[in-house]
């Protein structure tokens, strides 16, 4: 799936500046982009080319398939995308190790091949967070520190739950600083066969489910402006929403002012930041929510000063 990152990171455990973000939606496939374009936005007077949906080269997200800044497509050893030659129990722990290990590597192939749902999800957030804080000149090390995991009952042909916990070792450092996390994937672990491919489905992220909302990954356009919802995944303590933002003709200029994920007659205000590829991925953070968000609202204010207010369902 698609791109952001840890509930830990200097500049998200801080909290991201909440004002307006300054964005250039420029129509031109392959313009060359201005080294100060090519970092993630968070204050006003900064710009981004972007071109039409589709037109990007540089994409993080997981879904659409591509690859961090930074990161590698290289499998490592211990990464091989597993089939379903082995035992359900061996290939469940293979796939999960393999899963792991490409966290640590950054490995989108990787993680494509052995995760979906959820797990994925996650996985896209990560690799996003690290592309971000990549074009600001940071390096992000993941370490992880796995226990052996093993089945939790009868595996079933189809499907696999494994126990045991592993422990990611998240530091971050560059010219504006460092920081580090510590967070915990545990069982109950479930791995699936799917199409012959044991992959990796549900876990538990630091005592708390890793949930799927259901979206229908729409878009919508508003002067020229399109922004596609990926997916909204809970984790942790913390709601992400991830967007990809692209114009749909001409140079459209826009600065980013809000966004609320609803649940339950509620909403939360979150943090936006966003990727510096031509069609740059939003990555929307939100206190997590206590029931299954049901809306997403993002707002936005043209340059000649018009409302872009987007609103999507997520029921």
């Amino acid at each position: 799936m698609s791109s952001a990152l840890p509930r830990h990171r200097c500049s998200h455990r801080a909290g991201i500046v909440f004002g307006a973000v300054a964005l250039l939606l420029a129509s031109s496939c392959g313009r060359s982009t201005s080294p100060s374009a090519t970092t993630s936005q968070r204050s006003s007077g900064r710009a981004l080319t972007i071109g039409p949906s589709g037109a990007s080269t540089s994409t993080t997200a997981l879904a659409p398939s591509g690859t961090a800044a930074g990161a590698t497509t290289t499998t490592s050893p211990g990464t091989v995308p597993v089939d379903s030659g082995p035992g359900a129990a061996t290939g469940a722990e293979q796939a999960l190790q393999a899963y792991l290990s490409a966290l640590s590597h950054q490995d989108v192939n990787t993680l494509l091949a052995v995760s979906d749902k959820g797990p994925e999800a996650l996985a896209g957030v990560l690799v996003d967070v690290a592309d971000i804080d990549h074009a600001r000149g940071a390096t992000t090390t993941v370490d992880v520190t796995a226990d052996t995991f093993s089945p939790a009952g009868e595996p079933s042909p189809g499907s696999v739950v494994l126990s045991g916990s592993a422990t990611l070792h998240t530091s971050v450092t560059g010219p504006k600083g460092s920081g580090s996390s510590t967070d915990t994937i545990s069982g109950p672990v479930t791995v699936a066969l799917e199409q012959g491919r044991w992959k990796v489905v549900d876990f538990t992220y630091d005592g708390r489910p890793v949930v799927l909302s259901p979206t229908e990954n729409v878009g919508q356009t508003l002067h020229g402006l399109t922004v596609q919802l990926g997916y909204v995944v809970s984790y942790g303590d913390l709601s992400v929403a991830l967007v990809t933002l692209a114009s749909s003709g001409g140079d459209v200029q826009v600065s980013y002012q809000s966004a609320s994920l609803a649940w339950g007659g509620q909403s939360e205000q979150g943090a936006a930041d966003f990727t510096g590829s031509s069609t740059p991925t939003g990555i929307l953070r939100f206190a997590r929510t206590a029931s299954a968000p049901t809306g997403l609202e993002v707002a936005f204010t043209g340059s000649s000063g018009q409302a872009l207010d987007f609103s999507f369902s997520l029921s």
